[in-house]
């Protein structure tokens, strides 16, 4: 049977009709098509610890991708600037990008941070009058092994 683009299978017109067959390869090629991904992002950023785990996970469907993507900070971490993790799949821009950013203390304290996208990476900072600020040891709060950066993401693929 021939594919879309995205891999979904159609019966052509040449094909004898298996009505129950046909359902089922759809069935089948929409799932595998449309399954979640893991990825393991490109982390840039300092002071993240001796080394710090980095995963992802994400979904394409067509031309769009969502996912998200998680530092789990190493030993002694002292955060510099403003991290930052690669996408999946490159963006039509990084104004198509929609995300957001969390930062999640052993001690259970969430921070929502600003996020802002290239059509590559994904920034995560701390939001400050003129925009997004860096990180420090102390900002948003004291940084321990085991604390986490997440970020999530919707966006239309390049």
């Amino acid at each position: 049977m021939p594919t879309t683009a995205s891999g979904l299978v159609y019966p052509d017109q040449t094909s004898p009709v298996d009505v129950a067959a046909d359902m089922a390869a759809l069935a089948q090629a929409i799932e595998t098509a449309f399954a979640w991904k893991a990825y393991t992002p490109t982390l840039t950023g300092s002071g993240l610890g001796t080394s710090p785990t980095v995963t992802g996970r994400y979904q394409q469907m067509g031309k769009r991708v969502r996912g998200w993507a998680k530092v789990v900070l190493g030993a002694s971490p002292s955060p510099s600037g403003v991290p930052s993790l690669s996408l999946p799949v490159t963006a039509a821009s990084g104004e198509s990008v929609l995300c957001n950013a969390k930062a999640l203390s052993t001690g259970n304290n969430i921070f929502w941070m600003m996020a802002d996208a290239t059509s590559t990476a994904v920034a995560a900072g701390v939001s400050v009058a003129s925009g997004m600020g860096a990180l420090s040891s102390s900002t948003p709060f004291a940084w321990k092994a085991g604390d986490t950066i997440t970020v999530t993401y919707d966006y239309e693929a390049a």
